[in-house]
């Protein structure tokens, strides 16, 4: 009984692992405002951070074809319409499929999310927490829904 219990399930299964369940991106732009430099926040470390994510939950593409979707990260710090600055603080956007957009492969980006920075006393703070909010962006992506392309 327990054999043909499992020879029904095997199907299932292998079928299961043979699809994705969540689509492999690929990271394409990684934009931190140039504000945020003058306080410490380190581009190539940010970048190796998000790939380092994206890795570690198994979603990082090692083949780029043409419907591969792009993961884009980009931190924003708000500006008054005279140019000056707010006080500390900003958000950070992740788009992925933004290169299937722009191909004219789809409509819609894959995915889609915003995380608002923590305002804090100072700039320098403020660039400290960013590439925690980088990640915490990213992670809301990685553990979200999306399925398959």
């Amino acid at each position: 009984m327990a054999a043909v219990a499992l020879g029904t399930l095997i199907p299932e299964l292998v079928l299961a692992q043979g699809t994705p369940a969540r689509p492999l991106v690929f990271v394409r732009d990684v934009r931190i405002d140039s504000i945020l430099f003058a306080f410490g926040v380190d581009s190539s470390r940010v970048r190796a951070a998000v790939v380092d994510a994206v890795r570690g939950a198994g979603r990082l593409a090692t083949e780029l074809t043409a419907s591969v979707p792009s993961l884009d990260v980009d931190v924003t710090v708000p500006r008054s319409l005279n140019g000056g600055m707010f006080d500390p603080r900003g958000y950070v956007r992740v788009e992925v499929g933004r290169n299937l957009v722009e191909q004219g492969k789809t409509g819609s980006l894959v995915w889609q999310g915003m995380v608002d920075l923590p305002e804090t006393p100072t700039w320098r703070e403020f660039g400290r927490n960013t590439l925690a909010a980088v990640i915490r962006a990213v992670n809301n992506y990685l553990l979200s829904g999306v399925r398959g392309t």
